[in-house]
């Protein structure tokens, strides 16, 4: 699936149907709301109205930075882990990075959509790769 801007350049692609994966991890803002250009295209293909139902029924409040929320992805027929964004600071990032790398690990996901989070903050993706390959190796 790709996914245009109204000037026909791509925002984002997955390269198999949505409906392969297991997991899709997306970074999101502290209300769960549509916003970057990932929940923009995501929450509405979920069912949106859904999701909030949901966190009502569930008396999930707002994120803060970094923090790390599993619901089911409604209308894609599988869960979504939502992180929310901003990074304060490189460490936090990695450390959330891991934090998603291992709950994969748990749960046993098998097909993961997994979007950088690196172009919502500062720093390169690059960077933040080598980092964790250092901390996943130890």
């Amino acid at each position: 699936m790709k996914v245009y801007d109204s000037m026909g350049v791509i925002k984002f692609k997955i390269e198999n149907n949505i409906e392969d994966y297991d997991l899709i991890v997306i970074p999101t803002n502290r209300f769960m709301s549509p916003g970057n250009k990932f929940t923009s295209v995501i929450y509405p293909l979920m069912g949106y109205s859904l999701l909030k139902d949901y966190c009502q029924a569930n008396s999930l409040g707002n994120m803060s930075p970094m923090d790390i929320r599993i619901t089911p992805g409604f209308n894609l027929n599988l869960e979504v882990v939502h992180v929310c964004m901003p990074s304060p600071s490189l460490e936090e990032l990695l450390k959330t990075y891991i934090r998603i790398y291992e709950l994969i690990l748990k749960e046993s996901y098998k097909k993961v959509a997994f979007f950088s989070f690196a172009g919502l903050s500062s720093y390169q993706d690059e960077d933040i790769y080598q980092d964790i390959m250092k901390l996943t190796n130890k």
